[in-house]
């Protein structure tokens, strides 16, 4: 997990300096950037969000696992 955050705060980190640079062309990349790294953590969020909620449904009947 902390690779994970890692990994994203250097691509927001980069998305900035493109940000900075001022033109069109490097906000548009930094933009494309920020867009990314959102898209990334929500894919995640909903792993994470995915796997707790099936070892919640299954943890008393771990049969059912194979059948749903």
């Amino acid at each position: 997990m902390l690779n994970f955050l890692v990994n994203i705060v250097e691509q927001i980190d980069l998305a900035k300096e493109h940000v900075a640079k001022g033109g069109a062309d490097n906000a548009r990349f930094g933009l494309m950037l920020i867009d990314n790294a959102v898209e990334i953590t929500l894919h995640q969020v909903a792993k994470d969000t995915h796997s707790e909620r099936n070892s919640f449904l299954y943890r008393d009947n771990p049969e059912d696992i194979c059948s749903g």
